[in-house]
């Protein structure tokens, strides 16, 4: 995103300092969320598009809402609830390690100077770029 950000008009950030750099990540990260929602909206619209027509050819009529209509009922939902909950699990340990680690890289940096800031923040999005 910052490559996103680097890449706004000047005149939106010019002259503004700290404050336009700011502004233009806001606005870069704001303008990223809304292209991904978009996509998401737009892949769940086409699946639930062709779910319905699936069931209108094997004549099941209209599509079924809720749980309780839901083919396989709740067992079914429990067991793929607990396989994405196994797999959000292991990332959720994996993120909080490297989130921890650059964390305490961050203040070990701060305490060495700006040298040193300057230095780990490159280090750290070369490696952000490289996960």
């Amino acid at each position: 995103m910052e490559l996103l950000a680097s890449r706004l008009p000047a005149p939106l950030h010019g002259g503004l300092g700290m404050a336009g750099a700011a502004l233009a990540t806001v606005l870069a990260q704001c303008l990223a969320a809304s292209i991904a929602l978009w996509r998401v909206k737009a892949r769940a619209n086409r699946h639930r598009l062709a779910a319905a027509a699936t069931q209108a050819a094997a004549g099941a009529g209209a599509a079924p809402r809720g749980l309780a209509g839901w083919r396989g009922g709740a067992a079914r939902f429990v067991a793929t609830a607990s396989a994405v909950g196994s797999a959000g699990g292991a990332m959720l340990v994996r993120t909080t390690s490297i989130l921890t680690y650059w964390a305490l890289a961050t203040a070990l940096a701060t305490r060495l100077g700006s040298a040193a800031v300057a230095a780990h923040h490159v280090a750290l999005q070369v490696s952000v770029r490289l996960y």
